[in-house]
């Protein structure tokens, strides 16, 4: 995620509310003054930040339209972003060391805890490396059962044939895939389900984007209802995933925590949550987490996939969120909703 939930709840902590617009876009808005609101895109780097690098961060924004995530920063270089109307979180994801930064608003800045002392680095920022979601989501393709063309695959994954042919072959080699021919015609198929939904699970680095977390009184069903519900008013594409979208494929635990799947861009998505009975809160004492994510195969791929009257997630993103729930028989709702999974794969048309 590009704001990690220590940073998030930081934020929280300073009085400043975050509504994401799209997977690396957010808006930051003082909670006390409702004039102090700016749009920033996000940027994450995986070094320190020092003065050097605020030059590479490209300032021209404009003030505050900058949000720079660092594992640390010097006084320096925090000084530094700040003339530069540059906003930036320091969380190096260890818990070792409090968040700190500043959020450069249209008059003033609000500073986040106190300063991470980083000898830095020199050079300019680096981002990380792109994540093989393309790759992951013609494997999603494959897991959803039966043969399909390398174009099908491709188009599903919007990526080339070629990547498609390059993605697949150690997992032929791995036995995991294998290529069939169908009425003279070359088809891939998966070998093994289990197998390859481990692979898959194994190397999916998860959704990516932005990440907001939310509290409610209501059951958390009846929260992700009611988000769907208020998004829905907005026509702001929405997908349930986790404990909430299993127990509607899988009934097996109460849901603990609602898992909820948002694409605002575009869309003149609601201010605040209120209106779903949600007000922002910690990592540790949410009900319910709303993400944008970057790795579009988390959506369906056929659109909405109705369930008890909730759009669900694709089904292998539900399975993915639901083994990151935290309880004592999470293992066992995970093997129940895997066996629905895979009878759906096996009843599925034989071509693709």
């Amino acid at each position: 995620m590009l704001i990690p939930s220590d940073a998030w709840a930081a934020l929280l902590n300073a009085g400043i509310l975050v509504r994401p617009e799209s997977p690396t876009e957010v808006t930051l808005s003082a909670s006390d003054d409702s004039t102090q609101t700016v749009t920033a895109a996000v940027e994450r780097s995986v070094l320190p930040l020092s003065p050097s690098h605020v030059r590479h961060a490209s300032p021209t924004r404009g003030r505050g339209r900058l949000l720079l995530v660092v594992p640390s920063a010097t006084t320096a270089a925090l000084d530094a972003a700040e003339a530069a109307g540059i906003s930036v979180l320091a969380d190096d994801e260890s818990r070792r060391r409090p968040v700190v930064g500043r959020i450069v608003l249209p008059s003033n800045t609000v500073t986040i805890g106190g300063v991470q002392e980083s000898a830095g680095a020199d050079g300019a920022p680096v981002r990380r490396g792109r994540r093989p979601w393309g790759t992951l989501s013609v494997v999603r393709a494959l897991l959803a059962g039966g043969a399909a063309s390398q174009a099908t695959l491709a188009t599903h994954a919007q990526v080339t044939q070629g990547r498609v042919s390059q993605a697949l072959a150690p997992l032929v080699e791995a036995n995991l895939v294998r290529r069939t021919p169908v009425d003279g015609r070359s088809r891939w198929q998966m070998a093994n389900w289990d197998a390859l939904t481990d692979w898959w699970l194994d190397n999916y680095p998860g959704p990516g984007g932005l990440r907001t977390y939310w509290y409610g009184l209501a059951d958390v069903t009846q929260q992700a209802r009611d988000l769907v519900a208020l998004m829905d008013r907005y026509d702001v594409p929405i997908a349930v995933s986790g404990d909430v979208a299993a127990d509607v494929l899988a009934p097996w635990r109460r849901p603990g925590r609602a898992m909820i799947y948002a694409d605002p861009a575009g869309h003149h998505a609601p201010e605040n949550l209120a209106a779903a009975g949600l007000t922002p809160s910690g990592p540790e004492e949410a009900t319910l987490e709303l993400v944008v994510p970057a790795d579009r195969g988390v959506w369906p791929p056929s659109g909405d996939e109705p369930g008890a009257g909730l759009p669900l997630a694709d089904g292998l993103q539900v399975l993915w969120d639901l083994r990151r729930s935290p309880g004592s028989d999470t293992d066992q709702a995970v093997a129940a909703l895997r066996t629905v999974l895979r009878a759906r794969a096996a009843a599925s048309p034989e071509e693709r």
